[in-house]
Formats: structure tokens, C-alpha cells, sequence
């Protein structure tokens, strides 16, 4: 009998170890938290009719400095406090104070679990799509007001988006 409750508790021992590391540690893991968990969590911007001409602001400055080819189209450039962070080059964008206040009020209409935004993407001439880490929630910016494309091809998978309008040439896109 003793032998018995030594094996079991062993057994529920291992099970729970390859639990906490399939759910905490591994690739397997990380995948399913970010298909099955993350989803659950509601993501939404706040207050962007208020905070529109924050964006827009930001947006000029980051198509003056395509224009001057300080950033390159199809880049994606992560924020950090005062700075606007290229990923392909080593050209970055300081912002005035001014725009850091923008910036700031942008990262605050981002609400929701797993919703912070760090990051814009320079996606083809048309689109300039503030994001969180993951890509798969943010504010699209149309140049010519065109929505969104609803779905990007990868070589192995295809990535569908709900898309929203907010305003003209405003969009808010969420993958399905």
C-alpha cells in the first residue's frame, strides 16, 4: 500500500513538472498561450477621436523621415521612451517634447491584456500600423484611406484581420 501512494504521487508529480513546463517554458507553450489565452483577453483603443491628432502627428514625422530617408519603407521600429528605434538601419527618431507627450497618449488608448503598444510598422507606401509586440492587435494609418489589406501571406501560413474603421484613413485591426 505504501509502495502504491509513493508510485502515484510520483506519477502526479512528473505529469504536473511536464505541465508547468509545456505551459510555462517551452515553444509548444508560448504557442498556445498566445492562440488559446491571449485571444480571451479583450483588446480595444480608448479615446481615439480625443487622441487623433496625437497620431497623426506621429505619423507625419515618421513619413517626413521616410521621405528624408532617414527610416526605410517596410521597416518596423520599436519605441523607446523618446526614441523612435529603426530596426533595419541605425537612423533613429528622436521626437521634440511635443511628440513624446504624443507618443505617450498613443501608448495609453492601447488597452487590454497583451495590448502594449512598442512598436510601428512601416508596411508598404500606404500603411503605417502602430502595434503591440505580437502584431496581432493595432491602429492602421491609409494614407490614400484604402482599408487595410484583411489577410497577409507567409510562405507557411496565412494571418486573417478583423478590421474596424475609426475614423477616415483610420483603421483598427485585430487578428481572427
Amino acid at each position: 500500500m505504501k509502495k502504491t501512494k509513493k508510485i502515484i504521487l510520483s506519477i502526479v508529480i512528473i505529469v504536473l513538472c511536464l505541465v508547468i513546463w509545456i505551459f510555462g517554458f517551452s515553444e509548444y507553450g508560448s504557442i498556445i498561450k498566445y492562440w488559446y489565452i491571449a485571444p480571451l483577453f479583450e483588446k480595444q483603443i480608448e479615446n481615439f477621436d480625443e487622441n487623433k491628432n496625437d497620431y497623426q502627428l506621429i505619423v507625419d514625422r515618421i513619413i517626413k523621415s521616410v521621405n528624408e530617408e532617414k527610416i526605410m519603407k517596410d521597416e518596423s521600429l520599436v519605441v523607446e521612451g523618446n526614441l523612435i528605434s529603426s530596426t533595419l538601419s541605425e537612423n533613429n527618431i528622436e521626437l521634440t517634447d511635443t511628440e513624446n507627450r504624443s507618443l505617450e497618449n498613443i501608448k495609453n488608448t492601447f488597452v487590454g491584456e497583451f495590448c502594449a503598444m512598442d512598436k510601428i510598422k512601416i508596411e508598404t507606401d500606404n500603411f503605417i500600423k502602430f502595434t503591440s509586440f505580437d502584431c496581432n492587435f493595432g491602429v492602421v494609418y491609409s494614407k490614400d484611406g484604402n482599408k487595410p489589406p484583411s489577410s497577409v501571406d507567409y510562405e507557411d501560413f496565412i494571418i486573417e484581420y478583423k478590421i474596424k474603421k475609426l475614423a477616415p484613413n483610420w483603421y483598427t485591426v485585430e487578428e481572427k
